[in-house]
């Protein structure tokens, strides 16, 4: 059934579906055949001066009317309050109060004059049998307002000006025996006897009226336009009218459903490709024209768990492929709370809408996941040859294409904090031993794990740093006069990235040791000669003897003692650092 035919039934159908009684109740008992009925009643006083009650009491009892007519006429099994039980609702703690209103049985006001802005808390009278309002004002009753009276069983609320009967007011009110709601002739809308049981026999009296037969016949005429057939009801005008609110109760749900899987049908084709859900929906309008409660509610329970399924699976299809993240998205997880909601109510007049905003929340999910990746990519530039941010745009360029919504966050997440760590730029630091044409290698200092390469003469070769700081890479023979190029790429740092350093060195031919004032007497070798260099002592071919000297200065003993003037040879030879040349002499034992 469409939304806009319903606009069309005209006045009728404005007296069933307006918003301004949403709720609606009728009912007229004879009042003359209760036997609870009071024959005298005490007449409000035109001056009679309000009671000042406790916090508490108007917390449980929130209209000032109201209150003053619990304690000036309320009555329990054994009469009138008495002064304690008055004093107590006036200023005791709130448990008092409750004690002494559940104690109350009976409250008849009728024609007390009483002018009512709600009756809300009546309710927490929960032992109250009899309650009579006629006479007086009371133009609107809200939701909730009886429900829990599960005792009362004689309610009178005929002439009040009654306007609005909310359609949650009743509840069950499972003893209800009478209930008046005659010459409330704004009344128009009967809604809230859906929630009465036709078969309890509950005395209507003179129940009735056009406004009454008007509603029925809105009822009916809106089932007509839905292809429903119309309810005929059976039993007193009362029992009728609490099936023509079940009939539209029933009516409602349906067309709710209808129009809210309309909707999304026209949104969703694949729901409508479902042969299940079609033959539920016929069975339960089947239900709606037999007027058969148990059956409209198994067939509605089904079509609930079908259409569950099928958003559920609707869902998944949409966000399943996003990944896990997009849950965390407010605006998806907000829009997924509101269609699961939807769907559990079940509200189906507003699936198509929830359907709507989730689509539109995965959109923006899209849209705002890429763009962050894209801008992530965009500020890493200037420090792309960082090793670790090089990786990172390397994965991130890969989820952008591959659509890992899940990658994209994690290596934006990354990218960005990798990028703020990066406060230095530097080249890498490294130290340079000159080379002599005597070395076969090239050494000198770094950052460790640093890659060394050098270049001489075409030829390159290779080295890593190693925990010590140092490098020593071999290169074969080296010449005077050669350039040889060193190339340092040390691997970036949390905080700094280190660009690649470039040096050259010219080859030098190695330095001849010098000897100065070198004397042997006895054993002792005395003398001055280059730095960390090696002295070597011979006699003939065979070497007497052997000494670093670390500090160029040459003082040490031969193994054994030489006559005076024997000749001997001092061989000497430079260390790495001071080119490896060797040069000799020849001098005599003193």
């Amino acid at each position: 059934m469409e939304k806009k035919k319903i606009i069309a039934v005209g006045m009728t159908a404005t007296m069933l579906f307006s918003t301004a009684s949403v709720p609606g109740n009728v009912l007229a008992a004879s009042h003359a055949e209760s036997k609870m009925e009071i024959n005298t009643m005490m007449q409000v006083k035109q001056s009679k001066t309000n009671l000042a009650v406790s916090s508490t009491f108007a917390e449980l009892i929130p209209d000032v009317q109201l209150q003053q007519a619990i304690i000036e006429y309320a009555t329990t099994d054994e009469g009138y309050l008495t002064d304690s039980q008055k004093q107590s609702l006036i200023s005791g703690d709130k448990a008092q109060a409750q004690a002494v209103l559940a104690t109350i049985t009976r409250l008849n006001l009728m024609n007390c004059g009483l002018d009512f802005m709600t009756i809300a808390g009546i309710n927490q009278l929960r032992n109250l049998q009899f309650l009579n309002l006629q006479g007086n004002t009371l133009a609107s009753i809200g939701a909730q307002t009886f429900v829990g009276m599960n005792h009362l069983q004689f309610l009178y609320l005929d002439n009040i000006g009654l306007i609005t009967l909310n359609q949650d007011a009743f509840g069950k009110l499972p003893q209800l025996k009478t209930l008046g709601l005659t010459q409330n002739a704004a009344l128009i809308n009967f809604d809230a006897l859906y929630t009465l049981d036709e078969t309890a026999n509950i005395n209507g009296g003179t129940f009735g009226g056009v406004n009454v037969s008007l509603w029925e016949a809105a009822i009916n005429k809106v089932a007509g336009m839905g292809d429903l057939a119309p309810l005929v009801a059976s039993g007193s005008n009362l029992s009728k009218a609490i099936q023509f609110a079940q009939f539209k109760y029933k009516l409602l749900q349906l067309e709710n459903m209808k129009i809210g899987m309309v909707e999304v049908l026209e949104l969703k084709p694949v729901l409508g490709a479902s042969v299940v859900i079609k033959n539920t929906i016929n069975d339960l309008k089947a239900a709606v024209e037999a007027n058969d409660t148990a059956w409209f509610t198994r067939a509605g329970a089904q079509l609930y768990a079908e259409i569950h399924a099928e958003i559920m699976a609707l869902e998944n299809r949409q966000i399943g492929q996003l990944g896990v993240n997009i849950v965390h998205f407010p605006a998806v997880a907000q829009a997924k709370a509101a269609l699961e909601a939807t769907n559990t109510s079940p509200d189906y007049h507003h699936l198509a809408e929830c359907v709507v905003q989730l689509e539109t929340a995965i959109a923006a999910f899209v849209s705002n996941t890429r763009a962050q990746t894209a801008d992530a990519i965009k500020n890493a530039q200037s420090k792309k040859e960082h090793t670790a941010v090089k990786e990172l745009l390397v994965k991130a360029q890969i989820a952008l294409a591959g659509y890992n919504y899940d990658q994209m966050i994690k290596v934006t997440n990354n990218l960005n904090t990798t990028v703020k760590q990066i406060t230095k730029s530097e080249k890498s630091p490294v130290q340079l031993k000159q080379a002599y044409h005597l070395h076969k290698y090239v050494t000198g200092t770094a950052v460790v794990g640093t890659k060394i390469v050098v270049k001489k003469a075409g030829k390159v070769a290779r080295s890593t740093v190693g925990a010590s700081g140092k490098f020593k890479v071999k290169m074969g023979k080296l010449k005077n006069g050669q350039q040889i190029t060193i190339t340092a790429d040390t691997p970036d740092s949390v905080t700094t990235l280190y660009k690649l350093a470039s040096k050259s060195m010219t080859v030098k031919q190695s330095p001849k040791p010098t000897l100065k004032q070198l004397k042997i007497k006895g054993k002792k070798v005395t003398g001055k000669t280059t730095t960390g260099a090696t002295v070597k002592v011979y006699k003939g071919k065979k070497l007497v003897s052997k000494k670093v000297v670390k500090t160029g200065n040459i003082k040490f003993k031969v193994k054994q003692k030489f006559a005076k003037k024997t000749k001997l040879t001092v061989k000497i030879q430079n260390d790495d650092e001071h080119g490896l040349a060797v040069k000799k002499w020849t001098t005599r034992v003193r």
